[in-house]
């Protein structure tokens, strides 16, 4: 990205803040129920990201999915419902039939679709950490993304970050952290990073830098505004 193309991000971004209404509820795909203008901003501070961006930001990359006729029946992306259902087991027999509709719906989809992979964020509650995940029905595995920096004495570092145990054993596969991404060198960042780690393995946008780190949520604010103002004038 060019120095021009990124002072167009911010300048948009302006903009949008000038016209945006305070806390006016927001109906976008993924939004919460009472979700509000008010979430955007946290994309334009040093915020933890929420559950409530990831979900607005992996519908935003669903729908650029659906728009694609290749990779609508190749790639599922999906939000947090979908480990948010996965979570509801109790034990491993409660995968021996969908547990949910929104499963059993889920199921039918790949099925019919014939889809290759299903990739979703998911929640390490423990270390408040998000992860982009890759589950590839064809090679009957599943990867993850490990977003976290190598260097020696991070607190976030890769050694220290542990197995994410309480995902995978509800899911039941293979697992590889071969996802390619970005690294990260903060706290914050994660939920940032496991949107862009789907956004490059599926469309090829480019990994996420810490160079880029302002613009890039700058860019998420955008989209997110963007799609506001379409459901408004809609």
């Amino acid at each position: 990205m060019t120095l021009a193309t990124e002072l167009k991000a911010f300048q948009k971004a302006c903009t949008h803040l000038l016209s945006l209404r305070w806390n006016e509820q927001t109906t976008i795909p993924g939004a919460a129920s009472q979700g509000t203008t008010f979430d955007f901003a946290g994309l334009l501070a040093s915020y933890w990201i929420t559950g409530t961006h990831i979900d607005m930001m992996f519908q935003n990359l669903s729908e650029r999915t659906e728009s694609n006729d290749v990779l609508d029946t190749l790639v599922i992306i999906e939000n947090l419902r979908f480990m948010n259902d996965i979570n509801k087991a109790k034990a491993v027999t409660d995968h021996n039939k969908p547990l949910t509709k929104f499963l059993k719906w889920l199921e039918d989809q790949i099925k019919s679709n014939d889809s290759n992979k299903l990739v979703f964020p998911a929640h390490m509650e423990k270390m408040k950490h998000w992860i982009a995940v890759e589950i590839d029905f064809k090679a009957r595995t599943i990867s993850y993304a490990n977003l976290t920096n190598v260097a020696q004495g991070d607190s976030l570092s890769h050694e220290e970050m542990p197995y994410p145990k309480a995902v995978m054993k509800k899911l039941q596969w293979e697992l590889g952290d071969n996802l390619v991404h970005g690294k990260q060198e903060d706290g914050t960042e994660c939920g940032i990073l496991t949107a862009n780690t789907i956004a490059h393995t599926v469309f090829q946008d480019p990994l996420w830098v810490v160079s880029r780190k302002e613009v890039e949520r700058v860019g998420w604010f955008n989209q997110l505004v963007e799609a506001h103002i379409r459901e408004v004038r809609f």
